[in-house]
């Protein structure tokens, strides 16, 4: 998302500096992500919404258990002071709805891959809202591997919060519901694409 762009070195990201500004949020070691630790972000990211900012949550992860009262609570705790959350849908390539991504207020994305159709791992059904480059992706993995091909919903749901905090900047009188319908008002249909689920 926040990448610096014309620095010669691995990838661009999709925010301008002085526009938005990215607050990272521990959630885990990198390879493995605590439920709680995210929690305890979601209800920070409240805190900064009833500071009088304008939130837009990355939930790179998925919950394997689709019953999660705590999440469900924080995120709609989240949602109803007017932040805006954005999920990948996950990578087992079928109609299992899981959350965080599952939830009603939450824009739950799919990956496409570079000729434009539903990437083969990906989560679909009518719960998801739409899809984001997420195939073959040159990205920084901050595990040991540095700059390499990745593949996985968690890099497409970058690309969805990042065009939404992006116009949300450019909008700061919109509500998070505007800037959603925005967003998913604003996509690129292709012909041979599905329409719907993703």
């Amino acid at each position: 998302m926040g990448s610096q762009t014309y620095n010669g070195i691995g990838i661009a990201g999709l925010l301008f500096p002085g526009y938005v500004k990215i607050v990272p949020t521990k959630i885990g070691d990198g390879l493995n992500i605590e439920l709680d630790q995210c929690i305890e972000g979601i209800y920070y990211a409240s805190y900064l919404v009833a500071q009088g900012y304008k939130v837009v949550l990355n939930m790179s992860w998925v919950c394997w258990e689709p019953n999660q009262p705590a999440l469900q609570e924080a995120l709609e705790i989240f949602s109803s002071f007017g932040g805006g959350a954005v999920a990948s849908a996950g990578n087992w390539g079928g109609d299992f709805p899981r959350p965080p991504a599952s939830y009603e207020n939450v824009i739950a994305v799919t990956a496409s891959n570079i000729n434009n159709v539903k990437a083969y791992f990906s989560a679909e059904g009518d719960w998801c809202d739409i899809a984001a480059p997420g195939e073959d992706i040159f990205a920084y993995y901050p595990v040991g591997y540095g700059y390499s091909w990745q593949s996985g919903t968690s890099y497409s749901a970058p690309f969805v919060a990042a065009a939404a905090a992006m116009y949300w900047s450019i909008h700061p009188d919109l509500t998070w519901a505007q800037v959603r319908e925005k967003v998913l008002s604003a996509v690129y249909q292709p012909e041979d694409y599905p329409s719907g689920p993703y």
